[in-house]
């Protein structure tokens, strides 16, 4: 498995590939403020962006699935993890493959001492992580106390299995929220995410704990077998 650091804006990291066609993870680190959309979260965008003039954001419109999610610089811990197309590597339905990743991403975040750590097998009825990425609940997601901690998704290409996982650091879900009732979309009334701000008050120093859980997740994710 082969590792980088890759630093960009968040249009870029988005559009990155490996240069070789070898199984890669990647620690991204954005240098911009965006809210992004979900591909089917089209339609929202002109209203968004008009909300957006002026303000410390900008809109974007990504290519895979989900809802709106916000992300900031140091923000969050992201991780690609990009399998080539013809890998062997889980040849389970897609279901399956992101239940194993968030196997191995809960067994790192345990090391880490957060606590009351599951992993998501089904998603929820509720369809609230379609505008809302981190207020729904899908196939590998963790879930710490019964609030979601960590969000992956899946995109394939003819040459990539493309996997991006993220934890919130600090608690800026709510912008999301605040953007999307202000053109007047239906979101959830009751906060089920979390970030690790608000989890580590007794596990330190938050910037410990986030080094200290990067580091974890890609040691866990480097022994993948292919």
């Amino acid at each position: 498995m082969n590792f980088t650091r890759y630093v960009g804006d968040v249009e870029t990291i988005f559009e990155f590939r490996p240069p070789t066609q070898e199984p890669t993870l990647v620690s991204f680190s954005n240098l911009d403020t965006v809210l992004t959309l979900g591909a089917s979260q089209r339609e929202l965008l002109r209203e968004l962006n008009s909300y957006a003039n002026g303000r410390e954001f900008t809109v974007l419109l990504r290519d895979n699935g989900g809802g709106a999610v916000w992300l900031e610089p140091e923000g969050q811990i992201w991780l690609g993890l990009y399998l080539p197309s013809s890998s062997g590597f889980l040849a389970q339905d897609y279901r399956s493959e992101l239940i194993h990743l968030g196997e191995y991403a809960r067994v790192a975040l345990a090391g880490v001492g957060l606590g009351d750590l599951e992993v998501v097998v089904g998603p929820d009825d509720t369809l609230v992580g379609k505008s809302v990425c981190f207020a729904g609940r899908s196939y590998g997601e963790i879930t710490t106390y019964g609030r979601k901690i960590l969000g992956i998704s899946l995109r394939r290409t003819r040459s990539w299995k493309i996997y991006h996982l993220m934890i919130p650091v600090f608690e800026r879900q709510h912008k999301v929220v605040a953007a999307l009732r202000h053109i007047e979309v239906p979101v959830p009334n009751q906060i089920n995410w979390t970030a690790l701000e608000t989890e580590v008050r007794n596990l330190g120093d938050l910037e410990v704990v986030v080094r200290r859980s990067e580091e974890a997740l890609i040691l866990s994710f480097s022994q993948v077998s292919i």
